[in-house]
């Protein structure tokens, strides 16, 4: 099964959905200011390197559109657990996919790599599988939990790439 591809019969759909996978990069127009769009990294360039944000600004991309698949939410009401109300998800979005726009914009500035706007909540799982906890968490003498440890980042804790990271004061 192969995601992003809305006619499998497509070629050109199909490879840009492969594409989109891992080379989509989320940005201002330089030449409408107020228009964020999605766009594909060209293959020229190394979308790893740690500069790659500031070669994009200037090019000239592809522009992708965002296909967004709705999902109804279900709330249920738990009789044996004292009324609770309990989701099966927490957004009414099921998946995100790309289509071709053909249409071309330039890079202003490159954004995070948020597709929702506003961005939600992101609730993360850590120390979810050995290799993790071997590589941090063992080394600093911390055992092995029982459960995995959970913890949400809000969405005023994303930033662009580049850009400062705004550090609450104590208090």
């Amino acid at each position: 099964m192969e995601p992003c591809v809305a006619d499998k019969a497509d070629n050109s759909a199909r490879s840009m959905a492969k594409q989109a996978l891992t080379r989509v990069v989320r940005f201002i127009d330089a030449n409408q200011k107020d228009v964020v769009r999605f766009g594909l990294v060209p293959e020229s360039l190394d979308f790893m390197s740690k500069n790659v944000t500031t070669k994009l600004v200037g090019q000239t991309l592809d522009v992708v559109e965002l296909v967004e698949e709705k999902q109804p939410r279900i709330f249920n009401i738990s009789k044996d657990c004292g009324d609770r109300q309990s989701t099966n998800h927490v957004t009414g979005c099921k998946s995100l996919n790309f289509s071709p726009s053909g249409l071309n914009a330039e890079v202003g500035q490159v954004l995070a790599p948020i597709p929702l706007d506003p961005a939600p909540s992101v609730w993360c799982i850590g120390l979810n599988y050995m290799k993790h906890w071997e590589e941090g968490a063992k080394k600093r003498g911390q055992p092995l939990p029982k459960i995995p440890s959970s913890f949400m980042k809000p969405a005023s804790a994303i930033c662009g790439p580049g850009q400062p990271i705004w550090v609450p004061q104590p208090g």
